[in-house]
């Protein structure tokens, strides 16, 4: 409904002043806004988990959501798990890092890594105070590659 027929409705409001009802908006919009509900509402000492929160989402509003995300989490203070497939949200990330405003020892990086059989294994991937992180996730990938066409 809208504000004119007299049924509530909820609306979005972006920082540049951009204003619109989350049932006529985008659906980056709409699958953000659990997202941002949830920031409001978690506890101090909490946790808050994101499964793929760049979803639906144009590359610069990824960027924005995860540094939302971070500053509500460092001002709570409470606990952040982002489970991603997105280069662009890892690298956001890392970026808070390269710029200062977290600690590298502030973040946790892991994947999980499956070898021969039906059991994964949780693997840890050192921060660099730089905000950059080395590790071979792509290996395996590349390896069955080159055993497939070369």
């Amino acid at each position: 409904g809208s504000a004119a027929s007299g049924i509530p409705t909820t609306a979005y409001a972006s920082r540049d002043g951009f204003k619109d009802e989350i049932a006529s908006a985008s659906s980056g919009i709409v699958s953000s806004f659990p997202v941002i509900e949830c920031i409001e509402s978690v506890e101090k000492g909490g946790l808050l988990i994101v499964e793929e929160p760049e979803a639906h989402l144009e590359l610069m509003r990824q960027l924005l959501l995860v540094e939302e995300l971070a500053k509500a989490a460092k001002a709570a203070p409470f606990d952040l798990i982002l489970i991603t497939h997105s280069d662009h949200t890892l690298d956001s990330v890392l970026s808070l890092v390269a710029s200062g405003r977290m600690r590298s020892d502030d973040l946790g990086l892991y994947y999980f890594e499956r070898k021969n059989g039906p059991h994964a294994r949780i693997k840890s991937v050192p921060i660099n105070e730089d905000g950059t992180a080395e590790q071979d996730l792509f290996e395996d990938a590349i390896e069955l590659l080159a055993k497939r066409f070369i």
